[in-house]
């Protein structure tokens, strides 16, 4: 009796395990699409826009390309204030030496009046910029060197 009750009950386990038993299986998960070879198209498709799928990606571009532009117009703007700056000591500098040029012509007529005395013929071709400094001109000897 307890050899049948135990053979029932070995009988019992065996078919609830059976029941319990399926076969393997991969794991559960949704399947993998495959690549697309077959291009995608947007009904609103813009040439000249450019577009990039990752947004984030695209905002970063375009704040890169709008930072490219103000720098490049701030260079342009420097240039423009470094030319102007020079264009105006460039005319100060004209100015100074034309000032200088008539100072130096006067001066050079006051002296050519007070040591010539009245003998303008040998004044008359000299300017003060005509001969070079340290150098002085006389007619009857050509010789430049003084």
């Amino acid at each position: 009796m307890d050899l049948e009750r135990a053979q029932t009950k070995f009988a019992d386990v065996v078919a609830a395990a059976d029941r319990r038993r399926y076969p393997l299986q991969l794991q559960r998960h949704r399947p993998v699409a495959l690549k697309e070879y077959a291009p995608r198209f947007e009904e609103s498709f813009n040439p000249g826009k450019k577009r990039d799928v990752d947004e984030e990606r695209q905002h970063a571009k375009r704040l890169q390309h709008v930072y490219k532009r103000e720098f490049k117009a701030a260079k342009r703007e420097l240039r423009k204030d470094n030319q102007f700056l020079a264009d105006v000591k460039l005319k100060e500098t004209i100015e100074k030496d034309r000032e200088y040029k008539e100072k130096i012509k006067g001066i050079y007529n006051m002296v050519c009046k007070a040591k010539l005395c009245g003998r303008r013929s040998s004044c008359s071709g000299l300017t003060p910029f005509s001969v070079p400094f340290g150098w002085s001109y006389d007619s009857s000897n050509k010789s430049r060197r003084a």
